[in-house]
């Protein structure tokens, strides 16, 4: 067996193993962290754009509960469908442009390319800003920790620790550490 064949044959059972590990910690420590605010419904943590719409109305919870408005349970699933929207319209047009080599449909292709990057970013952004305030809600002692865990794609380890946290809504500054609900 060759190097190459051993590495690809090692290497994506673990990558897979890893990928849906992590997708299962985000998802549980959402559903539990849902489930703790009554947002509504909490399975929504599961599915994978819907889950933005979960963590997005815990955002907005702890917005209201310091005196904000927001609406981030509708602008990040919002732009993640705008996204999506952007990468159809793009390959359309690729495979126009593939099928005819008319040039206009490169254009269009471009301008679909960045929309989807342009959106793409703003919803990342805009996904560490809701985590930033869920990790003020649930641990605000190590709200600045968990977002540079977020930033660099490790969110899913700061929820996965937040799940059992009472909210600062709820229980409101605890020191050193906010009160956690039993596990069950």
């Amino acid at each position: 067996m060759s190097i190459v064949a051993m590495t690809l044959f090692s290497a994506v059972p673990l990558t897979a193993l890893i990928c849906g590990l992590s997708y299962a910690m985000y998802s549980y420590g959402l559903y539990k962290m849902a489930g703790n605010t009554g947002a509504k419904p909490a399975l929504l943590a599961w599915l994978p754009c819907l889950r933005l719409y979960t963590l997005g109305q815990i955002a907005d919870r702890y917005n209201r509960s310091i005196g904000k408005g927001s609406i981030y349970r509708f602008a990040m699933p919002g732009l993640r469908l705008l996204s999506l929207l952007f990468t159809l319209l793009t390959s359309a047009a690729l495979f126009v442009t593939y099928l005819t080599g008319w040039g206009a449909d490169a254009i269009v292709a471009l301008l679909g390319i960045s929309g989807v990057s342009f959106a793409s970013i703003v919803c990342r952004v805009m996904e560490l800003i809701c985590c930033y305030k869920t990790f003020c809600d649930f641990e605000p002692e190590y709200s600045v920790l968990y977002l540079i865990l977020s930033i660099l794609g490790l969110e899913w380890i700061a929820l996965f620790l937040c799940r059992r946290n009472v909210p600062v809504g709820i229980a409101g500054h605890c020191h050193p550490r906010q009160p956690r609900y039993n596990e069950e």
